[in-house]
């Protein structure tokens, strides 16, 4: 009853950490979701443009054997045709594949079975968002909203007062009471029994020394957190300056490049200047620099959600990161 306050001290510093973890759990379980819609996303995207560079190899290989059959064309090239229309059916269903896979991951993760799934995509990948926060105040931001560091300071106040609680016990005698059964020629007697146990060698200096322990090594791990989620905030935000300039790129010169050269070679096909397979290879240049866009605009939106799940308080744990730092 004497330590029973304290007991419950302990008790709760360390059930307030175990509630910041399961929070911090929560937030990384979200930025999964979060991540495997945008790739979703992306790959159904990429399934659109596969399916568009399969149908431009399928009319380039469809030409190319009206030509050969007409005796206009080799055997090589019409090979070379029915070749890349091969590999775009390959590749066509590669895609399908991938974007069913993200699919039913995401499905997973959200939890749906049956009807379900029969849900829709809102719509493509945004385009990237405007501007960049200030570095200092994005590490100031992290460090005030960290659950981590949080869940530490509670795992600290457990331990120094697990240390105050060993302390106090070691001080302070042990008392016991009980009562004690005699028999003597048939009788039973009952006597109230009573022990003190002086701690005069065994003060709790082993449970004293273990708990300071655990606490400097909480200390450790919450200043080597700190530095972590600093970087983990300078690495974020330099990823996503150059995923939104790389975005940009596309958006403001290859992709605007690339219908300039598809106007300018219809125009010479027109003129008959340029054949059939030029106008079609451009096309499927054009459409190959747009499934690179799509990749660039994916990794921007990892970049995003991963920018704003350290704002939130948690770190993001990649598949093999071992967190060395917490208990």
């Amino acid at each position: 009853l004497l330590f029973l306050p304290m007991y419950r001290g302990v008790a709760s510093a360390e059930l307030d950490a175990v509630r910041f973890q399961t929070a911090g759990m929560i937030l990384g379980f979200a930025h999964s979701v979060r991540t495997a819609y945008y790739d979703y996303q992306a790959a159904e995207q990429m399934l659109e443009l596969d399916q568009t560079v399969l149908e431009a190899a399928a009319a380039a290989y469809d030409v190319a054997q009206r030509l050969k059959d007409a005796g206009n064309i080799p055997a090589l090239e019409l090979a070379n045709e029915r070749a890349f229309y091969e590999e775009s059916r390959g590749q066509a269903a590669i895609a399908e594949a991938v974007a069913f896979s993200r699919r039913e991951g995401l499905n997973a993760l959200m939890g749906l079975s049956g009807m379900e799934t029969n849900w829709q995509l809102a719509g493509r990948l945004a385009d990237p968002q405007e501007g960049a926060p200030d570095l200092v105040d994005l590490e100031a931001r992290a460090i005030e909203q960290s659950l981590d560091l949080v869940e530490l300071e509670h795992r600290y106040r457990a331990a120094a007062r697990r240390a105050n609680l060993a302390r106090a016990e070691g001080l302070l005698p042990s008392l016991r009471a009980g009562v004690e059964l005699s028999r003597e020629e048939g009788s039973r007697e009952f006597s109230p029994v009573i022990s003190l146990d002086l701690p005069l060698f065994n003060q709790g200096q082993g449970q004293v020394a273990l708990a300071r322990a655990e606490m400097r090594q909480l200390e450790l791990q919450y200043r080597a957190r700190a530095v972590r989620i600093r970087s983990a905030v300078r690495t974020a935000r330099n990823e996503l300056l150059v995923d939104a300039r790389r975005v940009e790129h596309y958006q403001d010169v290859l992709l605007p490049l690339r219908e300039q050269i598809i106007d300018e070679t219809q125009l010479q096909y027109n003129a008959m200047e340029l054949g059939v397979f030029q106008l079609i290879a451009a096309r499927r240049d054009q459409v190959r620099t747009a499934q690179e866009y799509v990749v660039a605009l994916r990794e921007y939106w990892h970049a995003r959600a991963t920018m704003d799940q350290i704002l939130a308080g948690r770190l993001v744990f990649t598949e093999g990161d071992v967190d060395m730092e917490m208990p």
